[in-house]
């Protein structure tokens, strides 16, 4: 849920994702939820009970922390982030969604949806929520202002369109997200503004999640970083 990319192939794209967590809450299990429009597909947090990152036949929905600019969290909130995920698959348009939809409440993020190659990000900062439609054509980058600077997703950009001059496959791709984009305290430090080491951080990249789109549909790929999870699914 905290460092995304886009990257488009010859024919579809991929579209993967880090989850910088605790390791307690790390995934093991795809689930499966009758939705009203579909049954969608998603990985749960065994503590929340929701998802990050969720999918259904020619659409997906990805949660990151945070909006623009760091928060100070509330000690509680109407919603939680995966449930408004998982919520999104009952419109039929991300336009029904985002125009329908009771945001109040719920902690800052940024949601990206996909369906049926409309591809767009929704930043909630609390107040409003800013709308943006994002090209299928063009790699995109994301990454939590909760745990990065600015600068910091400015530099794994810059890594990752150099690294993806020569066009790369789903594998290497997640094989980069693990290699180039872990989290790392010093990324917290930086976002920080702190010299001192931190210790005791709680966090780390628990998993890697994937889609593959084609003409064939989707192939969804889960792997994780802190046991021997692997987890396969295709979509026609």
């Amino acid at each position: 849920m905290c460092t995304v990319s886009f990257i488009p192939q010859k024919e579809g794209f991929v579209f993967t994702s880090n989850r910088d967590e605790d390791p307690s809450r790390a995934a093991t299990q795809l689930m499966e939820k009758q939705q009203s429009l579909s049954k969608v597909y998603y990985m749960e947090d065994p503590l929340a009970k929701g998802t990050w990152f969720a999918f259904a036949p020619q659409r997906f929905a990805c949660v990151l922390n945070g909006a623009f600019v760091a928060h100070q969290r509330k000690a509680a909130y109407r919603l939680s982030r995966g449930a408004m995920a998982l919520a999104s698959f009952d419109y039929p348009t991300i336009a029904a969604f985002t125009q329908t939809f009771d945001f109040q409440g719920i902690e800052p993020f940024t949601l990206l949806l996909y369906n049926r190659g409309d591809f767009q990000e929704c930043v909630w900062d609390e107040e409003q929520l800013h709308v943006k439609k994002l090209s299928t054509k063009a790699s995109h980058l994301w990454s939590s202002c909760t745990l990065y600077t600015r600068e910091r997703w400015k530099s794994r950009k810059e890594d990752l369109l150099d690294w993806n001059k020569i066009s790369k496959n789903q594998s290497e791709i997640i094989q980069f997200h693990k290699v180039h984009m872990p989290f790392a305290a010093t990324h917290l430090q930086e976002r920080l503004g702190t010299h001192a080491k931190l210790t005791n951080i709680p966090l780390q990249t628990t998993s890697v999640s994937s889609i593959d789109a084609s003409a064939e549909g989707f192939s969804f790929v889960f792997e994780s970083l802190v046991n021997s999870t692997r987890i396969e699914k295709s979509l026609n």
